[in-house]
C-alpha cells in the first residue's frame, strides 16, 4: 500500500474473530482488518461491489472511499471505521438484494 499498490479485502463473510457490530439489526462479528491496516498505512478503504449483469459479464459498482486520515489506531477508532463500512455494505445488499448470496450461516 505504501508502494501506491492494491490490497483487496473481502469483508461480507462470516468471521469467527473480529470487532462485534451491529448488521441488519443482529451482531455479526465483522473483520478489523480494513480499519486497521488503513490506519498503519494511510491508505484509504474503497469500497466496491461486482454486480452480474444480464450478458453474463460483470460490472463494478465503486462507492465514496473511507478516510482515515490522522487517526490513530485504538480500538475505538477500528470500531467506529469498520462499522461504517458494515453500513456501506449493509445499504448496498439492501438495494441489490438479488445480487448477494450467503454461503454460511452469519448467526446461529
Amino acid at each position: 500500500l505504501r508502494k501506491k499498490g492494491i490490497l483487496i479485502l473481502i469483508t461480507d463473510q462470516r468471521h469467527l474473530k473480529g470487532v462485534p457490530l451491529e448488521f441488519f439489526g443482529k451482531t455479526k462479528m465483522s473483520p478489523p482488518g480494513p480499519a486497521t491496516l488503513s490506519i498503519l498505512t494511510g491508505a484509504p478503504i474503497v469500497p466496491f461491489f461486482a454486480m452480474r449483469a444480464k450478458d453474463g459479464g460483470s460490472n463494478i459498482i465503486i462507492k465514496k472511499p473511507v478516510y482515515t486520515d490522522n487517526l490513530t489506531l485504538t480500538d475505538n477508532n477500528i470500531e467506529n471505521i469498520t462499522l461504517s463500512i458494515n453500513k456501506i455494505l449493509e445499504e448496498f445488499i439492501k438495494e441489490n438484494f438479488n445480487q448477494w448470496f450467503c454461503f454460511h450461516q452469519w448467526w446461529k
